[in-house]
C-alpha cells in the first residue's frame, strides 16, 4: 500500500531532511510513482514523477531538485503502490483542485490518500483513473454542497460532512486515510479495518524548532537525520485532525 507525508509549518520550510528521508525508507516498496504538492502563496502546485524511468521517488532527479528548492508552510508527499490505474504521471498522487476551473473558499487544495475504494463512479473533473482522485472530487463537492447551503458554516464541518457521505455511498468496508490542505489547514483522517491487510495508521510528529513549530502526519514512520529522539503518536481511528501552523487546532468526535 502507498506511503503518505505531510507538514504543517508555521513558516515558510524547505522539508529538506523528512521528504528525502520519507522517499529513502518507503520508495522501494512504493515504486509506482511518486508526488510532492505544495503552495506559492495561494496556489497549489504539483510535482510528479515523470515517465516510466522516473518512478522511484528516491532514485529522481526532480524528486531532489523539488525538495531542495521548495519553502512552503504545508506540504503533502506520496509515494506510490498501484492499486487502480496504471503507472502514469496523472494516477501519482497528490491531487490538487484546478484553480482555473473550481475553488472553494477561493482556495486551492491538495490531497493524497492511502488506500482502496471499491466501486467508484469515475468524475468527469478526474484526469487519471485512480480511486484516490475520483473520491478527492466527491469530497469537493460534497463540500461545496455544504458550504452553498445559505447558513454560517465552515470547511471543517463541510469536510466531516463530505468524509461521511462517502461512508454512507462506499460503506465503512473501505480504506480511508487522507492527508489534505488548502494552504492554510492541514487535515488527517484515518479509517481502516484493524486486522485486514490494509491496517495502516496515520502517525503524527510534534516538532519545535528555533523559529517555531512543525507537525509530520505519516503512514510509515521514519527517522528524520539530526531528530533522532522523537516520538510518533497514533492518532485516533475516524477523527478528523485539524493542524494550522504547526500547532494542532482539534481532534473531532468520532465520524
Amino acid at each position: 500500500m502507498c506511503d503518505l507525508l505531510g507538514i504543517s509549518c508555521n513558516e515558510n520550510d524547505r522539508a529538506s531532511r523528512s521528504l528525502p528521508q520519507f522517499a529513502k525508507e518507503f520508495s522501494d516498496d512504493n515504486p509506482d510513482g511518486w508526488g510532492i504538492a505544495y503552495f506559492e502563496g495561494a496556489k497549489a502546485v504539483i510535482k510528479r514523477s515523470q515517465g516510466k524511468d522516473d518512478l522511484k521517488a528516491r532514485k529522481s532527479k526532480l524528486f531532489r531538485e523539488t525538495w531542495k528548492k521548495v519553502r512552503s508552510k504545508n506540504f503533502i508527499a506520496h509515494v506510490r503502490l498501484a492499486s487502480r490505474g496504471i503507472c502514469t504521471e496523472l494516477n501519482c498522487h497528490p491531487f490538487a483542485l484546478d484553480h482555473n476551473v473550481h475553488r472553494i473558499l477561493e482556495r486551492d487544495w491538495i490531497f493524497a490518500h492511502n488506500g482502496t475504494i471499491r466501486g467508484f463512479a469515475e468524475h468527469p473533473r478526474s484526469k487519471g483513473t485512480t480511486d484516490s482522485e475520483n473520491i478527492f472530487n466527491e469530497i469537493l463537492d460534497s463540500m461545496k454542497k455544504y458550504l452553498s447551503s445559505g447558513k454560517i458554516r465552515g470547511e471543517y464541518h463541510a469536510l466531516k460532512y463530505a468524509i461521511e457521505k462517502i461512508f454512507k455511498r462506499y460503506g465503512r468496508g473501505i480504506t480511508l486515510n487522507l492527508l489534505m490542505s488548502d494552504g492554510n489547514m492541514h487535515y488527517a483522517f484515518s479509517h481502516y479495518l484493524p486486522g485486514s491487510d490494509f491496517e495502516r495508521p496515520i502517525f503524527m510528529k510534534r516538532r519545535d524548532k528555533a523559529w517555531g513549530n512543525v507537525i509530520l502526519l505519516t503512514t510509515g514512520k521514519f527517522v528524520t537525520p539530526g531528530y533522532a529522539n522523537e516520538e510518533w503518536e497514533k492518532i485516533p481511528t475516524d477523527r478528523l485532525l485539524v493542524v494550522n501552523c504547526g500547532q494542532i487546532i482539534t481532534l473531532s468526535d468520532p465520524i
